[in-house]
């Protein structure tokens, strides 16, 4: 009787044990805002009109951003970093401006060191981290 029951409970420890197994997930999960966290960066030169332009963004782990420029045609010169807040849900991000509308845009991820941010001026651009 003592050998039936430690069969009986060896069985059922075997049965439920599979339950709290897992296996690591094989599906990429969407990139969410921690997929952001970082300084990106964008930068265009062209030598036969005499122009620069660069973009970097800062995105924190709160859902703050930075974004700063520098543009530079000939003799003039522009620059300056606007701020607020972003969020991203599944490949939209949505930059809440501190000083101006709301923009909803399409994210690409294309690697985990590269995305394409298509404004709604229909610029794409590549942003590499730093």
């Amino acid at each position: 009787m003592k050998s039936l029951k430690f069969l009986f409970v060896a069985l059922t420890l075997l049965m439920v044990a599979p339950t709290f197994t897992s296996c690591k997930d094989d599906e990429k999960d969407e990139p969410g805002n921690s997929s952001l966290v970082g300084t990106w960066g964008y930068t265009e030169s062209n030598p036969s009109n005499n122009s620069y332009h660069e973009e970097t963004i800062t995105f924190s782990a709160d859902g703050t951003f930075v974004w700063c420029h520098i543009d530079i045609w000939n003799d003039f010169s522009d620059s300056g970093c606007s701020s607020g807040r972003y969020l991203l849900n599944g490949s939209i991000i949505t930059i809440l401006w501190n000083d101006k509308e709301p923009e909803v845009c399409p994210v690409t991820f294309i690697s985990e060191n590269a995305f394409t941010f298509d404004d709604p001026n229909d610029n794409p651009w590549i942003y590499y981290k730093k």
